[in-house]
């Protein structure tokens, strides 16, 4: 079966590899995206999951401390639910594979421009 041929740059279904791949408005760019894991992200997102993993980790302290000292329930709460929603945030960032849309735009760009180096 021939597949259609799309006329809108963007990211379409690869039917061989379950995955995505590039369109770029005149060619497939070569860019492919694997099938998508459960529980992440459509593509990488790189240091911000890790920067949320640090936000997580830095907040446990911090609820636990405002804790410690208003002895307060809310606060407890904020300590183990904050952290957690954080964590699992970051955690379904990183499992995100791929490029980024972003990431295709500049490196066809520079290939237009006749730059090869990788952006």
């Amino acid at each position: 079966m021939i597949e259609p041929v799309p006329t809108i740059p963007g990211w379409y279904a690869d039917t061989r590899t379950g995955g995505s791949k590039y369109w770029d408005g005149s060619r497939w760019s070569g860019d492919k995206r694997p099938a998508r894991r459960r529980f992440a992200a459509p593509f990488g997102t790189g240091w911000m999951g890790y920067l949320v993993l640090a936000m997580a980790a830095m907040w446990v302290p911090i609820g636990l401390g405002a804790y410690s000292d208003t002895q307060a329930a809310g606060y407890l709460v904020a300590a183990i639910l904050i952290p957690v929603a954080l964590a699992t945030t970051g955690v379904y960032m990183l499992r995100g594979r791929g490029p980024t849309t972003r990431d295709v735009r500049t490196r066809l760009a520079a290939e237009r421009n006749g730059d090869t180096r990788k952006p």
